[in-house]
């Protein structure tokens, strides 16, 4: 979550539209940064079922609206939240649009492309059945992210900025490779299984 929401190019005035049933892994990330930089972050209510109306997202967007996020499906109360409303509109707007999989991905079925999703972070533990220190960010194709850490290859260790060809806000200084493996096996039974019929048994 931080890679995604940090790695927008965020200025004072900028704002980002979110939604009241978010969790603190989006909330507290925006609020530094409203703090630190000067953003504005809308927040769209929800109904009594907990269901956000994509309609009073699109009504909380402004000229100067970054990121929009929402969350795939609450941790408190699971209600799904119309993320394939969302992110048309966030696509018609030319807006990144970042959804919270934590609770979903593995569980319920996603479809990057038909949802227009351009960012969908998800932790490895939950529903996708890996260990704990495993997780994920989607980023779209195209799609640039400021990085959080400027790494830097040896041969460049002179230059005073990273350059491009090795700027990536994905790299990390190590690799969790015994929780991947470990994810690994969980997503090929995941994939045996297939989303779709998890998803009929949990409901049935």
């Amino acid at each position: 979550m931080n890679l995604a929401i940090k790695g927008i190019r965020w200025k004072a005035g900028d704002s980002a539209v979110v939604s009241v049933m978010e969790h603190n892994s989006v909330l507290r990330p925006l609020h530094a940064l409203e703090e630190r930089v000067g953003i504005k972050v809308h927040k769209v209510k929800a109904s009594a079922e907990g269901v956000v109306d994509s309609f009073e997202v699109a009504k909380r967007i402004d000229s100067h609206t970054k990121l929009i996020a929402l969350v795939h499906a609450s941790n408190v109360i699971g209600t799904l939240q119309p993320v394939a409303e969302v992110g048309q509109i966030a696509r018609n707007e030319g807006i990144p649009f970042l959804v919270d999989a934590a609770q979903s991905a593995g569980a319920y079925p996603i479809d990057v492309q038909a949802m227009n999703i351009d960012l969908l972070a998800f932790p490895g533990h939950k529903a996708l059945l890996g260990p704990l220190g495993t997780g994920g960010l989607y980023i779209r194709e195209g799609l640039e992210l400021d990085t959080l850490k400027k790494a830097e290859r040896a041969a460049n260790r002179n230059r005073r900025f990273s350059p491009i060809f090795c700027r990536t806000a994905t790299s990390q200084v190590r690799i969790n490779a015994l929780g991947i493996a470990g994810w690994k096996a969980g997503l090929e039974y995941i994939l045996g299984k297939r989303v779709t019929s998890i998803r009929t048994q949990e409901e049935s």
